[in-house]
C-alpha cells in the first residue's frame, strides 16, 4: 500500500547506471544474451527470447542468481552535475529538439536517405550529452569532435539529398558552432568536474 512517508519510485527495479541512450535500449538484450549463453539446454537458449519478462532458465538462475533490488535502499542514478554543465546540456538538448523537427521536415521533403546523416548528428549529440552529464573523462573532447563535424556533415547532407540549404541556415549553423564552442571552452575552463579535459 502507498504510504506518504515512503513515496512511490517509478522506473525499472535496477537503475541504468549511465545516460547512454543506446545502452538504455539495448541493455535488456545484453541480459538475455548472457542468460542464453550460460544456459545448458538448447531449448532454454532459444526459448529465453520468447518467454515472459524476467524468466530465466533454472540452471542459469542457480549458478548466477540475480539479487532483488531492495525498495528501502533504492537509489536512482543521479550523479552530481555542476550548474554550468547543466545549463550547457539543457541548451544543447533544446537545439536537439529543434534538430529533430528539422529532420522531420527534411524527411517529408527528400525522403529517408536524406535524413540518415542528420540522424547520426542527433544521435551523436544525445550520446555526448549523456557522457557530459556523467562527468566521463574525454566527454568534452568528444563534444568538440561533434561540433567540428557539424558543418562538414551539413554539406554532405546538402549534396546527398539535393535539398539546397538557404544561406540563413548556414549562418545559423555557423553561429551554433561558434556559440557552442565558446560556451564549452568557458565551461571546461571554469568547471571543477571530471568533464574537464586533462
Amino acid at each position: 500500500p502507498e504510504n506518504d512517508a515512503d513515496p512511490v519510485v517509478f522506473g525499472v527495479r535496477k537503475p541504468l547506471a549511465n545516460w547512454n541512450p543506446f545502452w538504455a535500449n539495448l541493455q535488456v538484450y545484453d541480459y538475455l544474451l548472457f542468460d542464453a549463453r550460460k544456459a545448458r539446454r538448447w531449448q532454454d537458449k532459444l526459448s529465453i527470447w520468447f518467454r515472459r519478462t524476467g524468466w530465466r532458465p533454472a540452471d542459469v538462475e542457480a549458478r548466477y542468481p540475480k539479487r532483488q533490488a531492495a525498495d528501502a535502499g533504492f537509489r536512482k542514478f543521479d550523479p552530481p552535475v555542476p550548474a554550468p554543465l547543466k545549463r550547457y546540456v539543457m541548451g544543447q538538448f533544446l537545439v536537439g529538439i529543434t534538430g529533430a523537427l528539422i529532420i522531420a521536415r527534411l524527411y517529408a521533403q527528400a525522403g529517408a536517405s536524406a535524413v540518415l546523416l542528420p540522424c547520426v548528428l542527433l544521435w551523436m549529440q544525445l550520446y555526448t550529452l549523456g557522457l557530459l552529464n556523467e562527468g566521463r573523462q574525454g566527454a568534452a573532447r568528444l563534444e568538440w569532435l561533434r561540433l567540428a563535424a557539424f558543418i562538414p556533415m551539413l554539406a554532405v547532407v546538402e549534396l546527398a539529398s539535393g535539398v539546397v540549404l538557404v544561406p540563413v541556415f548556414w549562418a545559423a549553423g555557423a553561429g551554433y558552432i561558434a556559440g557552442s564552442g565558446v560556451w564549452l571552452w568557458h565551461m571546461v575552463r571554469t568547471t571543477k568536474s571530471p568533464v574537464k579535459v586533462q
